[in-house]
Formats: structure tokens, C-alpha cells, sequence
């Protein structure tokens, strides 16, 4: 999604986040679409994958060499902020240290598993096995999607 590198603790060294969606309250979470099954990942992990989970990372970067970033994406609060898109570091309440803006937000809530499975079952149902739908008919199930608001973040940098 979103990436900003700078330099969040003023230490001469710059950092990196990088956005990914990750629900911040447990309902959201549970009816988002979920690309990484079980049996997906056991499968990418059989051919040497690394294991993949949906999250915000802020990797701080601590000058060594040896072992150069450290997630704290967790321990700052900023790991779950829903769909980003975009995120943006910099000062801006003036107090020199650099705060996190994270932007949200998508027109419908196209990522929710419990409809696009309802709405898949309808099609299939009503045209029978094949999946030749019109463009009238996906503008239709598009309109009954719901909407959800999501609001925008900001995290004061309060240099702890």
C-alpha cells in the first residue's frame, strides 16, 4: 500500500513504514477478505516462502549493521489502521519530531468476505454454473455493497 521513509526519532538514521490492511477493531477483521489461508501459506512455506501477515510495519532503523531494523509497528500503536493507502511522516505540529499521518478509506467495502460469498452464490445460482454476467448486473451488486466511513489516523511522535 503505503510507504514513507524518514527519520521518526531523530537519530541521524532514516526509517521506514510501510502500510499494509489490517482491521484495527476485531469485527472488521473477521469479515475482511483474508487472501492467506491456512492451506496457502502451508503451501508457500513448503516451496521456502516466508510466512505472510497483513500489518503495518515501522522498522526503526538502529545503525547496525548486523541487525539494521526492528518492527515496532506493534509497539507504537500504529500496526492496524484498516485499508491505507497512504502514509505520510513529517512535523506537523511544529515541535520538532516527526508525526505519522495515515489516510483511509475505500467508496464501498468491496474486501467484505460474508457478501462477496453471498453475492458469488447468487450469481452462480441465478445463471447456473457459468459465470457470464453482464456489466448492468455487476453495477447492480456493486450498488447494494455497504459503505463503511473509516476515519483518517495521525499519530503525535511524543518521543519516548
Amino acid at each position: 500500500m503505503g510507504v514513507d521513509i524518514c527519520d521518526i526519532n531523530n537519530d541521524g538514521f532514516n526509517d521506514l513504514f510501510a502500510l499494509d490492511m489490517n482491521a484495527e477493531d476485531n469485527y472488521r477483521r473477521k469479515i475482511l477478505i483474508n487472501t492467506m489461508t491456512i492451506d496457502k501459506q502451508t503451501m508457500l512455506q513448503k516451496y521456502g516462502y516466508g510466512r505472510q501477515f497483513m500489518r503495518n510495519c515501522l522498522q526503526l532503523n538502529s545503525g547496525n549493521k548486523k541487525i539494521p531494523f526492528s518492527d515496532i509497528g506493534f509497539l507504537t500503536g500504529m500496526s492496524n489502521t484498516d485499508w491505507s493507502w497512504c502514509c505520510l511522516i513529517q512535523d506537523f505540529d511544529n515541535d520538532g519530531k516527526n508525526d505519522v499521518f495515515i489516510d483511509n478509506g475505500f467508496p464501498r467495502d468491496v474486501n467484505n468476505l460474508d457478501y462477496v460469498n453471498f453475492t458469488l452464490d447468487s450469481i452462480i445460482k441465478t445463471n447456473g454454473k457459468s459465470i457470464n454476467i453482464k456489466p448492468e448486473q455487476i453495477e447492480t451488486y456493486l450498488n447494494k455493497m455497504t459503505k463503511t466511513k473509516l476515519s483518517n489516523y495521525i499519530y503525535k511522535n511524543i518521543g519516548a
